[in-house]
């Protein structure tokens, strides 16, 4: 119900969004806020980052490498794997039709999957923030 704005640079930031995601729902206290507040559930979050390093190799303009730091697509992949206890988070493609296969034949993914997806997912958001690190301290030192 919010518009993309300042350029496409704020879109996912949103309390319908990470209330979603982050949502606890064996707490009735977690649950009835979001009834409250009308915040539905989200079971899967699938986040391609913007291409930080392809960036990188293929230009040296700051104004586009900056541009490519995903702010709201590693915030998303960190709250999904944070609740992976209810939430399924996917940042490899490989996984797509793993994923959909579990989905269509139990209606959901297991715990223990969920747990690899998620140490999945915090090993891809820390390589993308040293890559990002990296290039700020090889600024640093021109």
């Amino acid at each position: 119900s919010y518009p993309s704005i300042l350029g496409g640079r704020v879109k996912t930031l949103h309390p319908s969004v990470f209330g979603g995601i982050l949502g606890r729902r064996e707490l009735e206290s977690d649950r009835m806020e979001m009834m409250e507040y009308k915040i539905p559930e989200i079971d899967l979050v699938i986040v391609d980052l913007y291409p930080f390093e392809e960036t990188l190799a293929n230009t040296n303009d700051e104004k586009l490498i900056i541009e490519k730091i995903d702010i709201g697509g590693p915030s998303m992949i960190r709250a999904a794997a944070k609740n992976f206890k209810f939430v399924t988070v996917v940042v490899n493609p490989k996984h797509y039709d793993e994923v959909a296969e579990m989905i269509a034949k139990d209606g959901c993914t297991t715990g223990k999957f969920r747990m690899q997806l998620a140490q999945e997912a915090f090993c891809h958001t820390s390589h993308y923030d040293d890559c990002i690190q990296e290039y700020l301290t090889a600024q640093l030192s021109k």
